[in-house]
């Protein structure tokens, strides 16, 4: 039996790391096999470009264009998805993912590279070739841009370069992310839930959502 792939999206400290980690304990207690991974991320090589495209630099020129973002991006993705969560899905694990390609559009396409558009098609394809099967599942947490920058920016951890822009660029991220449902392919499905919500609130929308039983 198939695995599921569920795919945690949001803007900055939308809560969607706090939520995977809630989600996890409670199907772990339930008998589920979980994998919780993140992108860019996931694999060591994937890990090595996300240090390379998210690390804040010095000096504005200093950081990879918008073209050379998406590219890396979907170089960290493939990556992802043909070593850890294509061989999880096969083995009948539930895999929580925080961001995909949610993210890339919009903020790679929708909010710095509209003529980018075409390319992400592309590379979305890619995408569905190896994971169509699987029917995954997008959980959109839901949260004013303004809120959740401020979350991001009062947490311990170190902040990336996302974290940083302006608001005018977390706002069109955000109209971004819902603009990009409307090109991905129908073998995702999504699903919102609010994450002004509590924690706890926001656990159990998703796990009604995700109906593993």
């Amino acid at each position: 039996m198939l695995g599921k792939l569920f795919i945690f999206e949001g803007g900055e400290g939308a809560g969607k790391t706090t939520l995977i980690k809630n989600l996890s304990s409670v199907l772990t207690e339930k008998g589920y096999s979980i994998v919780t991974t993140r992108e860019p991320g996931g694999t060591p090589y994937a890990e090595e470009v996300r240090e390379a495209l998210i690390k804040k630099r010095a000096n504005h020129d200093d950081y990879p264009t918008p073209r050379s973002q998406l590219l890396g991006f979907y170089s960290a993705r493939f990556d992802h998805i043909e070593k850890v969560i294509v061989p999880a899905l096969r083995e009948g694990k539930v895999v929580l993912c925080d961001r995909f390609e949610l993210t890339s559009y919009a903020y790679q396409v929708h909010s710095l590279g509209p003529e980018l558009h075409e390319l992400f098609m592309v590379l979305h394809a890619g995408v569905c070739e190896l994971l169509r099967e699987f029917s995954p599942t997008y959980i959109v947490c839901e949260l004013d841009p303004e809120t959740g920058v401020r979350r991001a920016l009062s947490r311990d951890d170190n902040n990336t370069s996302f974290d940083e822009k302006n608001m005018d660029f977390h706002y069109k991220a955000n109209e971004g992310r819902k603009e990009a449902q409307k090109h991905i392919d129908p073998c995702f499905t999504f699903a919102t839930i609010d994450a002004s919500r509590s924690p706890e609130e926001m656990m159990e929308k998703s796990l009604t959502i995700m109906n593993l039983g």
